[in-house]
């Protein structure tokens, strides 16, 4: 599943069937099944812990709507309209118009286009005409009004379950709408986000928002509003903007290994190549610990082995790793801030990483004594998954301290 949110993903899924290489396809069928017995109007949550894989959850709901309906399993009872909206608020977000990109993305979907766009161009009318907060236009006036009337939030409901209504392809059933990396905007402009949406839904809106939002990304946007707030309170003020909270689970550490030579097979005779045939198996061990579970990670670092072994090639670098060297092409991706401060360290630096994780102070190295330990557990104690997988290499850096070396130089000269 690729990366990242596409304006469109149905051109992701166009003309082939898509693998779950994550193993989603289990929550995500229930997932789309319990949607419809939401109530009209709903907000769902997704959120998950970094590396969980929110956003290809996600797509693959997205997909499987798309796609392959027949395996969600609906009842008769369970209706879910065929057409599906997808939102990456992101782009609408440097002018504070994230709700009026909502509505603009929405009309796009459509297929029943000038109607669509019609709903969408007076939702957006009103929306100017109301001061919200995170808009950059704060100048403009609120609207009036005569007796007799709607009020400004009633109207805009109105038009937007008219939009709604004209983005439904079947005329029945709950529409849904995927609101992609929400993380990604300000702090004010989450909060914006999750307003707008309780503005403009209502009982009647046969729509579910299902919106890509991680736990701490939320809980920072509500300190942002209302000071520093315990964590519960913060949950506590949540609670009226969202119905649901579903997370995606951590990859499984056994499948990280597959997913790695699943993105650098295309690129597989380059790397046996330069690193020997077992090049790959060998990456896959060294990264197969649950801190790496990150599929944006896994495919990142596919791409780098991939660049590091044109240059071996290039330059006639090319032998067998062992697996320590391995660990530390990790490391040095990774976690880029502990490499420099270890590399800095001279010939004592093994030493000192062996004395940080072991040295009488049990698993704190914050607790180590001043010197060359203490700056070095200074970085470590701000990353207690890489103190994890340490532990486990830790000992191969230095027993092969001149291969993390050669890779170390290999890495530099090729811009890694």
């Amino acid at each position: 599943m690729p990366i990242g949110s596409p304006t469109d993903p149905r051109m992701l899924f166009a003309g082939s069937q898509i693998e779950d290489a994550l193993g989603h396809d289990p929550l995500a069928r229930a997932f789309l099944r319990n949607l419809c017995r939401l109530h009209a109007g709903s907000v769902v949550l997704v959120q998950g812990a970094p590396g969980s894989g929110r956003q290809q959850f996600m797509l693959r709901c997205a997909y499987l709507l798309d796609r392959e309906r027949a395996s969600i399993g609906l009842m008769p009872t369970d209706a879910i309209d065929t057409n599906w909206a997808w939102y990456d608020p992101w782009l609408f977000s440097h002018r504070g118009q994230v709700l009026s990109g909502l509505a603009i993305t929405m009309a796009q979907f459509a297929s029943h286009g000038p109607q669509a766009m019609e709903k969408a161009r007076e939702i957006v009318s009103r929306l100017n005409r109301m001061r919200l907060v995170g808009q950059r236009n704060e100048t403009v006036g609120g609207t009036a009004l005569e007796p007799g009337e709607l009020g400004p939030v009633d109207r805009l409901r109105m038009s937007f379950r008219g939009l709604v209504n004209a983005v439904r392809e079947s005329g029945s059933g709950r529409l849904v709408v995927f609101v992609a990396e929400a993380d990604l905007l300000s702090p004010d402009l989450r909060i914006a986000l999750l307003e707008g949406f309780k503005m403009v839904l209502e009982p009647r809106t046969e729509l579910t928002l299902v919106v890509s939002l991680g736990r701490e990304a939320a809980i920072s946007a509500v300190r942002h509003r209302e000071g520093d707030i315990s964590r519960e309170a913060a949950r506590r003020w949540l609670d009226p903007f969202v119905d649901l909270t579903l997370t995606v689970p951590n990859l499984e550490t056994r499948k990280i290994g597959s997913l790695l030579r699943r993105y650098v097979q295309p690129n597989l005779p380059r790397i046996q190549q330069a690193f020997g045939q077992d090049a790959v198996l060998a990456l896959a061990a060294a990264a197969a610990h649950q801190p790496l579970g990150n599929p944006d990670f896994l495919r990142r670092l596919a791409t780098r082995l991939t660049q590091l072994s044109e240059y071996a090639i290039e330059v006639r670098a090319t032998r067998e790793l062992s697996e320590a060297q391995w660990a530390w092409f990790i490391v040095a991706d990774r976690w880029p801030d502990f490499r420099r401060e270890l590399i800095l360290g001279g010939r004592d630096r093994w030493q000192d990483l062996l004395q940080v994780l072991g040295g009488g102070s049990g698993r704190d190295p914050t607790l180590l004594p001043g010197g060359r330990s203490s700056s070095l557990a200074a970085v470590m104690s701000r990353e207690p998954l890489l103190v994890d997988y340490l532990r486990v290499h830790a000992d191969g850096f230095e027993r092969d301290a001149d291969g993390i070396e050669w890779v170390e130089q290999l890495l530099v000269q090729a811009g890694l």
